[in-house]
């Protein structure tokens, strides 16, 4: 979900910033698919932070 997300503002997004951020979606559906979502997590937060995001997911607890 979170990926779609960050994909589709990507899209109208800086194509550096834009570049920037999918290589760390990439990496945080790895690191998920690995099992580990707390680090996905992180990645998720700086694929946000390099896209300038502005769109607000809930935390998992």
């Amino acid at each position: 979900m979170q990926a779609e997300q960050l994909r589709t503002e990507a899209a109208s997004a800086n194509p550096q910033d834009a570049a920037k951020a999918l290589r760390s979606v990439k990496i945080a559906e790895k690191i998920c698919a690995e099992g580990n979502a707390h680090e996905a997590a992180k990645k998720f937060a700086l694929a946000r932070t390099q896209l300038a995001s502005t769109v607000q997911f809930a935390e998992r607890r």
